[in-house]
């Protein structure tokens, strides 16, 4: 019976120093900056179809009409080149509004702030117009 106790506490201090460097870790703000970018790189891969693609058999790019298409005219398909071109538009998308967020918070000189929102809305405008675009190719 003591030894099943001794064992006890000392399994206890380890438990609790491996909740502690977890918690140091999760309070660094470089891990939690690491951990928001993968999520929104997870999120804009499985936005873009990547779990669609890993089920259905699909293939790289189309050949219709002898003229290579990125997007197959059909909403029940869709290529490789698709997936990357979509997920592209997305992180451009994102990137705007990082920018956007960025020049309103007002965080450098006002020139640069002009600069980030110019881009910024730039960004917003080209995957906006990229993704619309996309859609409206596969509707045929």
């Amino acid at each position: 019976m003591s030894h099943r106790r001794e064992r006890g506490k000392t399994a206890e201090p380890v438990f609790t120093r491996i909740v502690d460097s977890l918690t140091n870790l999760s309070q660094s703000k470089t891990i939690r900056n690491i951990i928001i970018i993968l999520a929104v790189v997870a999120i804009i891969v499985v936005a873009s179809g990547l779990p669609y693609n890993m089920t259905v058999e699909s293939i790289g790019v189309a050949f219709i009409g002898g003229s290579i298409r990125v997007f197959i005219p059909s909403l029940r398909a869709q290529t490789y080149a698709e997936l990357l071109v979509t997920s592209t538009f997305y992180i451009f998308g994102f990137i705007g509004m990082l920018l956007y967020i960025l020049a309103s918070q007002q965080v450098g000189s006002p020139r640069s702030n002009r600069y980030m929102m110019i881009f910024s809305v730039l960004l917003l405008l080209f995957a906006f117009l990229g993704l619309i675009g996309g859609f409206v190719s596969k509707l045929g």
